[in-house]
C-alpha cells in the first residue's frame, strides 16, 4: 500500500467507518442468531413493521440497498421459516405483497427489545447519536446520489 494513502485522513475515516459497520453487523448477528435469524432477516421484518404491513420487495430492496433478487432469495427463505408470508395483487403487473405472519410478528418484538443495540450506543451521549444519525444520513444520501438512486425514506 501506497505510504501516502495509508496517511490519508479521509482514507482512515473510510477505514473506520467499515470497521465500525463490520463489528456492529457481528454483534447484531450474534444476537439474533438466538431466535433462528440473521441480521439480514431482522432488519426485513423491521422494514415490513415499519410500514405497517404494505410491504412489496422492490421497497425491501430499496430500503436495505440490496439487490432484487438477494432480497427475493432472502424473502423465500423467511416463507419457509414461517416469517412472512407472500401474496400476488391480482393483475398482470402486480407485485407480490410481504406481511408479517404471527410468528414473524413475535420475532420482531423480541428482536426489537434487545438491549445490546441500545448497549452499542451507550457510549455515546444522547447529542452525539443524533450527530451522529445526521452525519451518516449525509454520507448515505450522497453515496445514493453518486449511485443515482432516490433518497431513502426512513423513519
Amino acid at each position: 500500500m501506497d505510504k501516502a494513502l495509508s496517511q490519508d485522513p479521509d482514507y482512515r475515516v473510510w477505514v473506520l467507518l467499515h470497521q465500525a459497520r463490520d463489528v456492529l453487523h457481528k454483534v447484531r448477528e450474534r444476537e439474533v442468531a438466538e431466535y433462528g435469524i440473521t441480521a439480514v432477516q431482522s432488519a426485513v421484518l423491521f422494514v415490513i413493521y415499519s410500514n405497517e404491513g404494505k410491504v412489496t420487495p422492490t421497497l425491501i430492496s430499496n430500503w436495505l440497498l440490496r439487490e432484487p433478487h438477494t432480497i427475493s432469495s432472502i424473502i423465500s427463505r423467511m416463507e419457509k421459516l414461517g416469517l412472512v408470508e407472500k401474496t400476488k395483487k391480482p393483475g398482470p403487473n402486480a407485485e407480490l405483497s410481504i406481511t408479517l405472519t404471527e410468528k414473524g410478528r413475535q420475532a420482531y418484538h423480541k428482536i426489537e427489545n434487545i438491549d445490546l443495540i441500545r448497549e452499542m450506543l451507550s457510549c455515546l451521549s444522547e447529542e452525539e447519536r443524533k450527530q451522529l444519525g445526521s452525519l451518516l444520513k449525509r454520507l448515505r444520501d450522497k453515496g445514493l446520489s453518486y449511485l443515482l438512486l432516490q433518497k431513502i425514506t426512513f423513519p
